[in-house]
């Protein structure tokens, strides 16, 4: 489906990151992750998939030092999609109790970062008459959000507000923009949640499931494939029904 589309995706190390990863891979795409430290997944998925190796680049690079971010990622050229599925563990704290720094330290590795990187790969893009943009964000930015958890909504509804208006920005040159917002999801960073409240919660699903890292990936897919090519402007709800538009 996606034969020799090259794709930069970032929090590829991670849960859904690292399926979005696997997936793209099956479908014989190449990667190139813009990874900080942690690559335990990637390295195991080489080990194990050896024949993997020669469609992955790892880039190591701290997403919110501007300066490094510009330096590493300046000869990137010719993306045919830019997945951003990055996050900091989410902080269970009220809006009041946290201080400004909270709100900075997730606007600079998911917003921040997110504008550097289109200000490198859209050029290309244009000329090309192409491209595909997907934002990795929740479905807490439709309906009623849950409570302490705002320094990670902030900068999940400022990427929502940047998708929408980069689609309408970017139509004209054949760009897509959309986003793909999971409910709540069997990775690592629930893994401070106890096994209660996540049966609670999945009981609560339509579906009576939480999502799986394969769900996200698949919706993933469709936005990376031919097939989306007349969506754009669009959040699209991994949730199970638990929340509807």
């Amino acid at each position: 489906m996606l034969e020799n589309k090259k794709f930069l995706i970032t929090g590829g190390n991670g849960g859904i990151g690292f399926e979005i990863v696997k997936t793209l891979l099956l479908n014989k795409s190449k990667i190139i992750l813009l990874l900080n430290k942690n690559t335990d997944n990637i390295d195991q998925l080489i080990q194990k998939s050896p024949e993997h190796k020669s469609n992955i680049e790892i880039i190591k690079v701290d997403l919110t030092d501007v300066d490094e971010l510009k330096n590493k990622i300046f000869g990137i050229k010719n993306i045919d999609g830019f997945i951003h599925s990055v996050t900091l563990p989410i902080e269970n704290k009220s809006t009041l109790d946290m201080e400004w720094g909270n709100f900075q330290s997730n606007l600079d590795l998911q917003v921040k970062s997110f504008h550097e990187i289109l200000k490198n790969i859209i050029p290309t893009m244009k000329e090309r008459k192409c491209g595909k943009i997907i934002n990795i964000l929740t479905e807490y930015v439709v309906g009623v959000p849950p409570k302490k958890i705002s320094s990670y909504l902030v900068s999940k509804y400022a990427l929502l507000g940047m998708t929408k208006s980069l689609a309408v920005e970017l139509g004209e040159f054949g760009i897509n923009v959309n986003s793909v917002s999971p409910s709540m999801t069997n990775t690592t960073l629930i893994s401070n949640i106890p096994n209660k409240l996540k049966e609670i919660t999945a009981s609560q699903i339509p579906l009576k499931r939480l999502a799986e890292t394969k769900d996200v990936a698949s919706a993933v897919l469709f936005l990376c494939s031919e097939q989306s090519n007349f969506l754009t402007g669009e959040n699209i709800l991994v949730s199970g029904g638990n929340t509807m538009h």
